[in-house]
């Protein structure tokens, strides 16, 4: 399956501010070796182990509790072998029908792009070509296409070269 490989670029202009609606709240959580959904504590360990700089960052409506929306920030393991020392790949992230169209997933990027950044992070994403939403999302926050990637069987990406 083939993806849009981007990258926020160095310059970009700094994110000081989250446009979150009042009605929501964000919850960032480091995940451990039981938030991953795999058969088997002996596959969470393995993956929890190869991919420590992971968190699992949250939407929530604060009247209901609900979660609204959540988006992934994983640090390099073996799906995603191009990635650089100091990256971050954000996603998959996804919101919840009844909840879209109300900023959320513009949200929490600002909000992961202000946490990461200051941390001295650089930010990547990889999206579905047909996902325009969420692309014109990244690029309206400074990210650039960088290449072409696909997920294989296995679920490991790698770039695919430009003809």
């Amino acid at each position: 399956m083939e993806y849009v490989l981007v990258k926020r670029d160095k310059g970009s202009k700094p994110i000081n501010d989250v446009n979150l609606d009042e009605n929501f709240d964000i919850i960032i959580k480091k995940l451990n070796p039981f938030s991953f959904k795999f058969k088997g504590l002996i596959a969470n360990i393995y993956w929890w182990l190869i991919s420590k700089k992971s968190w699992i960052i949250y939407v929530r409506e604060k009247e209901s509790k609900k979660i609204a929306s959540f988006s992934y920030v994983l640090g390099k393991s073996y799906k995603f072998p191009f990635m650089e020392k100091g990256e971050l790949q954000i996603g998959p992230s996804f919101t919840y029908p009844e909840f879209r169209r109300k900023g959320l997933f513009k949200s929490s990027i600002q909000f992961i792009l202000k946490k990461f950044e200051a941390d001295g992070f650089e930010m990547i994403g990889i999206a579905r070509p047909e996902n325009l939403s969420s692309l014109n999302c990244l690029y309206g926050l400074g990210f650039t296409k960088k290449s072409r990637c696909w997920k294989n069987k296995v679920k490991i990406y790698s770039l695919l070269k430009d003809e």
